[in-house]
């Protein structure tokens, strides 16, 4: 059994030779966990599967390469309370951003880990979020819907 250390040793002291193009491609195939910040410090790791910002939002999410990033400010103060919009949203992909105004009821759509179905997360619990770049279509799955028994 090698620990974290000896591991580093390992590859240190080695000469592996060539970089095989298969094994970095099998590699790059697999993302992360998505992080969703909730407000409170409470962190939701897991899969996004769609933001639920409106069909230009999500098709321009669904065609990205690249980690997508969302910072939003939540307005706080009283007045808030009459405003149609509180949550004001910030989306970055490489080069390309998007501003947006969220309206009360929206959620991203996630499979949070160690949980059996998908469930909606409201933008207005949201700090920030991080979501990985997409699978390599061998390592896609699909989480059972919210309707779905299993």
């Amino acid at each position: 059994m090698v620990n974290e250390a000896g591991f580093i040793d390992l590859l240190e002291s080695t000469k592996p030779g060539e970089l095989n193009p298969d094994l970095v491609e099998t590699l790059e195939g697999f993302n992360t966990w998505d992080e969703v910040h909730l407000n409170g410090g409470l962190l939701l790791k897991g899969d996004v599967f769609a933001l639920g910002l409106g069909k230009n939002v999500d098709e321009w999410f669904a065609e990205r390469d690249t980690d997508v990033e969302a910072s939003l400010i939540q307005k706080r103060s009283w007045l808030s309370l009459f405003s149609n919009n509180p949550t004001e949203v910030h989306l970055s992909r490489g080069s390309k951003n998007i501003e947006a105004r969220v309206p009360y009821g929206l959620s991203l759509d996630m499979h949070v880990v160690g949980e059996k179905r998908r469930r909606e997360v409201d933008w207005a619990t949201i700090e920030r979020i991080f979501v990985s770049k997409p699978p390599a279509p061998w390592a896609v799955h699909e989480a059972p819907n919210r309707e779905q028994d299993s």
